[in-house]
């Protein structure tokens, strides 16, 4: 855990930021890449870009603070201590896609596309962005006695809260499994030519809300799940919730395009 990466005279540089400015920067670079490769207009991306982040940034933070508000409302000064951690990925999500689509209603005929190149840059952007995370020290797991649980340095959130024992690195675990999901993504868009557009977004999205369902399971929650259960599996979280949503609704968008169309994933 290194919530401080470097200090020079009256500057700090924070992990947490550090890390997710570069995931923002290379999530930007792939976005940039796929986004020339489908022939879509790269001089709208430089004030997409401005736009969609403006507001992730903002709706990450919203969510985070709604979802964690029992915590907040007690701890006002802490709202606007973003540098320290606290954003939820989907708060992000709905207003960065929100934000992109409203930025490109003009060109409608493309905005498959659009969103099939955004998907390569979000999975590789919120992978690293997971790593500032666990040097942060936030979004950490349950105590476990597996040789996968780390011990978080004394005094730290994660070390008094898993009662001075070993957690689960559930920030690594996802930043894997988003890099697995973006290795499995460009190896289908290899493999399959002319992919009708869309379709990589709705695999793309399923694959991230899959390993952040899963890895619900291992994260500690200050709130208790929404859906409550002896069962361990049946104890569901909101963002379990949104995750199961996100998976069930590109499954029916896939099969209604596909059903219409006559066809699978090709053109």
């Amino acid at each position: 855990m290194h919530p401080i990466l470097l200090k020079l005279g009256p500057l700090t540089f924070y992990s947490y930021g550090l890390f997710l400015s570069l995931g923002f920067i290379i999530g930007a670079w792939i976005f940039y890449i796929q986004a020339r490769q489908k022939k879509l207009d790269s001089e709208k991306i430089p004030d997409l870009l401005v736009w969609i982040v403006t507001a992730s940034l903002i709706g990450s933070r919203i969510l985070h603070i709604l979802i964690n508000f029992s915590y907040y409302k007690e701890n006002l000064s802490a709202i606007v201590k973003f540098w320290e951690g606290g954003a939820s990925l989907y708060g992000g999500l709905l207003f960065g896609v929100t934000t992109g689509l409203f930025f490109l209603r003009k060109d409608k005929k493309n905005l498959l596309l659009w969103l099939d190149a955004a998907i390569f840059g979000l999975l590789s952007g919120i992978s690293i962005g997971k790593i500032g995370c666990f040097l942060n020290g936030c979004c950490f797991g349950k105590p476990t006695t597996s040789f996968l649980g780390v011990k978080f340095p004394p005094l730290s959130e994660a070390y008094i809260l898993s009662g001075f024992s070993k957690v689960h690195p559930t920030q690594v675990y996802e930043a894997i499994g988003y890099a697995i999901g973006l290795t499995i993504l460009l190896a289908i868009e290899k493999k399959i030519k002319n992919i009708k557009p869309g379709i990589l977004f709705l695999i793309g999205i399923s694959l991230q809300s899959l390993v952040r369902f899963i890895v619900e399971y291992f994260r500690y929650h200050f709130e208790l799940p929404v859906i409550q259960s002896s069962n361990f599996y049946l104890n569901i979280t909101f963002t379990q919730i949104i995750c199961l949503g996100i998976i069930i609704t590109s499954l029916l968008i896939y099969f209604f395009k596909t059903k219409n169309n006559g066809q699978r994933l090709s053109q």
